[in-house]
Protein backbone atom coordinates (compact mmCIF):
# COMPACT_ATOMS: atom_id res chain seq x y z
CA UNK A 1 0.00 0.00 0.00
CA UNK A 2 1.54 3.31 -1.00
CA UNK A 3 2.12 5.97 1.72
CA UNK A 4 -0.05 9.02 1.59
CA UNK A 5 1.82 12.22 1.41
CA UNK A 6 0.43 15.19 3.26
CA UNK A 7 -0.69 18.05 1.15
CA UNK A 8 1.75 20.91 0.57
CA UNK A 9 -0.78 23.26 2.12
CA UNK A 10 -0.68 21.43 5.44
CA UNK A 11 3.13 21.51 5.50
CA UNK A 12 3.18 25.23 4.75
CA UNK A 13 0.57 25.85 7.46
CA UNK A 14 2.57 23.82 10.01
CA UNK A 15 5.78 25.69 9.25
CA UNK A 16 3.93 28.99 9.51
CA UNK A 17 2.38 27.99 12.82
CA UNK A 18 5.73 26.91 14.25
CA UNK A 19 7.29 30.16 13.07
CA UNK A 20 4.53 32.16 14.76
CA UNK A 21 5.02 30.25 18.04
CA UNK A 22 8.75 30.81 17.83
CA UNK A 23 8.30 34.55 17.32
CA UNK A 24 5.77 34.73 20.15
CA UNK A 25 8.06 32.80 22.50
CA UNK A 26 10.99 35.05 21.61
CA UNK A 27 8.93 38.19 22.19
CA UNK A 28 7.62 36.97 25.55
CA UNK A 29 11.08 35.85 26.64
CA UNK A 30 12.58 39.15 25.50
CA UNK A 31 9.93 41.09 27.42
CA UNK A 32 10.69 39.03 30.52
CA UNK A 33 14.40 39.81 30.19
CA UNK A 34 13.69 43.50 29.64
CA UNK A 35 11.41 43.57 32.68
CA UNK A 36 14.05 41.86 34.80
CA UNK A 37 16.65 44.38 33.58
CA UNK A 38 14.47 47.36 34.54
CA UNK A 39 13.55 45.75 37.86
CA UNK A 40 17.18 45.08 38.74
CA UNK A 41 18.38 48.51 37.69
CA UNK A 42 15.53 50.26 39.51
CA UNK A 43 16.11 48.22 42.66
CA UNK A 44 19.85 48.94 42.64
CA UNK A 45 19.22 52.63 42.03
CA UNK A 46 16.71 52.70 44.88
CA UNK A 47 19.04 51.05 47.40
CA UNK A 48 22.10 53.06 46.39
CA UNK A 49 20.39 56.45 46.20
CA UNK A 50 17.76 56.47 48.93
CA UNK A 51 18.31 60.12 49.74
CA UNK A 52 19.05 61.21 46.17
CA UNK A 53 16.85 61.67 43.13
CA UNK A 54 14.12 59.08 42.88
CA UNK A 55 12.95 59.48 39.30
CA UNK A 56 15.27 56.89 37.67
CA UNK A 57 14.33 54.17 40.18
CA UNK A 58 10.62 54.94 39.97
CA UNK A 59 10.64 54.93 36.15
CA UNK A 60 12.54 51.64 35.96
CA UNK A 61 10.30 49.91 38.51
CA UNK A 62 7.15 51.15 36.75
CA UNK A 63 8.52 49.91 33.44
CA UNK A 64 9.21 46.48 34.95
CA UNK A 65 5.65 46.28 36.28
CA UNK A 66 4.31 47.21 32.85
CA UNK A 67 6.49 44.75 30.93
CA UNK A 68 5.71 41.75 33.13
CA UNK A 69 2.14 41.83 34.42
CA UNK A 70 2.38 38.42 36.09
CA UNK A 71 5.05 38.61 38.78
CA UNK A 72 4.35 39.98 42.25
CA UNK A 73 7.95 41.06 42.87
CA UNK A 74 7.92 44.14 40.69
CA UNK A 75 4.89 45.94 42.15
CA UNK A 76 6.04 44.87 45.63
CA UNK A 77 9.37 46.66 45.14
CA UNK A 78 7.59 49.67 43.66
CA UNK A 79 5.38 49.77 46.77
CA UNK A 80 8.45 49.57 49.02
CA UNK A 81 10.01 52.40 47.02
CA UNK A 82 6.90 54.53 47.57
CA UNK A 83 6.87 53.76 51.31
CA UNK A 84 10.48 54.89 51.54
CA UNK A 85 9.58 58.08 49.65
CA UNK A 86 6.54 58.56 51.92
CA UNK A 87 4.11 58.42 48.99
CA UNK A 88 1.69 56.17 50.83
CA UNK A 89 -1.25 56.36 48.41
CA UNK A 90 0.93 55.03 45.59
CA UNK A 91 2.49 52.49 47.99
CA UNK A 92 -0.95 51.08 48.76
CA UNK A 93 -1.84 50.86 45.05
CA UNK A 94 1.40 49.09 44.11
CA UNK A 95 1.27 46.73 47.08
CA UNK A 96 -2.34 45.78 46.38
CA UNK A 97 -1.32 45.06 42.79
CA UNK A 98 1.40 42.74 44.14
CA UNK A 99 -1.18 41.00 46.33
CA UNK A 100 -3.55 40.53 43.38
CA UNK A 101 -0.72 38.68 41.67
CA UNK A 102 0.27 36.67 44.76
CA UNK A 103 -2.41 36.73 47.48
CA UNK A 104 -0.23 34.94 50.06
CA UNK A 105 2.78 37.25 49.92
CA UNK A 106 3.23 38.04 53.61
CA UNK A 107 5.85 40.75 53.16
CA UNK A 108 3.41 42.64 50.94
CA UNK A 109 0.76 42.47 53.68
CA UNK A 110 3.31 43.77 56.16
CA UNK A 111 4.25 46.68 53.89
CA UNK A 112 0.58 47.36 53.21
CA UNK A 113 0.09 47.67 56.97
CA UNK A 114 3.01 50.10 57.19
CA UNK A 115 1.58 52.24 54.38
CA UNK A 116 -1.92 52.25 55.90
CA UNK A 117 -0.60 53.06 59.37
CA UNK A 118 1.47 55.91 57.94
CA UNK A 119 -1.70 57.29 56.36
CA UNK A 120 -3.53 57.07 59.69
CA UNK A 121 -5.72 54.18 58.51
CA UNK A 122 -5.24 52.08 61.61
CA UNK A 123 -8.06 49.58 61.01
CA UNK A 124 -6.74 48.78 57.55
CA UNK A 125 -3.21 48.45 58.94
CA UNK A 126 -4.41 46.06 61.64
CA UNK A 127 -6.22 43.99 59.00
CA UNK A 128 -3.07 43.76 56.82
CA UNK A 129 -0.83 42.70 59.71
CA UNK A 130 -3.37 40.17 60.97
CA UNK A 131 -3.62 38.76 57.44
CA UNK A 132 0.17 38.35 57.32
CA UNK A 133 0.06 36.55 60.67
CA UNK A 134 -2.81 34.31 59.50
CA UNK A 135 -0.65 33.22 56.58
CA UNK A 136 2.58 32.87 58.56
CA UNK A 137 2.31 33.10 62.37
CA UNK A 138 6.10 33.41 62.74
CA UNK A 139 6.28 36.75 60.89
CA UNK A 140 7.76 38.76 63.74
CA UNK A 141 7.86 42.08 61.91
CA UNK A 142 4.10 42.01 61.27
CA UNK A 143 3.45 40.97 64.88
CA UNK A 144 5.69 43.71 66.25
CA UNK A 145 4.08 46.31 63.97
CA UNK A 146 0.63 45.25 65.14
CA UNK A 147 1.75 45.33 68.77
CA UNK A 148 3.25 48.79 68.30
CA UNK A 149 -0.03 50.11 66.89
CA UNK A 150 -1.88 48.59 69.83
CA UNK A 151 0.55 50.26 72.23
CA UNK A 152 0.07 53.65 70.56
CA UNK A 153 -3.72 53.19 70.79
CA UNK A 154 -3.41 52.49 74.51
CA UNK A 155 -4.21 48.78 74.12
CA UNK A 156 -1.29 47.81 76.35
CA UNK A 157 -2.58 44.36 77.28
CA UNK A 158 -2.88 43.32 73.61
CA UNK A 159 0.49 44.88 72.78
CA UNK A 160 2.25 43.14 75.67
CA UNK A 161 0.72 39.79 74.69
CA UNK A 162 1.93 40.17 71.10
CA UNK A 163 5.44 41.20 72.11
CA UNK A 164 5.62 38.24 74.52
CA UNK A 165 4.49 35.92 71.73
CA UNK A 166 7.22 37.35 69.48
CA UNK A 167 9.80 36.58 72.15
CA UNK A 168 8.46 33.05 72.64
CA UNK A 169 8.73 32.43 68.89
CA UNK A 170 12.11 34.16 68.64
CA UNK A 171 13.90 34.86 71.95
CA UNK A 172 16.53 36.93 70.12
CA UNK A 173 14.02 39.47 68.78
CA UNK A 174 15.63 42.63 70.19
CA UNK A 175 12.89 44.92 68.87
CA UNK A 176 10.14 43.00 70.68
CA UNK A 177 12.27 42.71 73.83
CA UNK A 178 12.98 46.44 73.99
CA UNK A 179 9.40 47.46 73.30
CA UNK A 180 8.06 44.95 75.81
CA UNK A 181 10.46 46.26 78.44
CA UNK A 182 9.30 49.81 77.74
CA UNK A 183 5.62 48.83 77.93
CA UNK A 184 6.10 46.88 81.17
CA UNK A 185 7.98 49.84 82.62
CA UNK A 186 5.14 52.17 81.67
CA UNK A 187 2.59 49.74 83.11
CA UNK A 188 4.57 49.63 86.38
CA UNK A 189 4.61 53.44 86.57
CA UNK A 190 0.88 53.53 86.03
CA UNK A 191 0.29 51.04 88.85
CA UNK A 192 2.81 52.67 91.27
CA UNK A 193 2.51 56.46 90.86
Amino acid sequence: MPMRRSSPRWGTFAVGLLSAFSILFTAVHFNFLRAEFYFSRGTIWFYQNREGPSQPAENDLKTAVYLNPTTHRYPYMLGLFYIWRENYDEAVKATLQSLRRHPYYINAYNNLGVAYASMGKVKEAEWAWKKALDIWPDHSEARNNLATVYAVQGKRREAIALFKESLIRNPEDKDAGQKLKTLLGQAGKLQNP
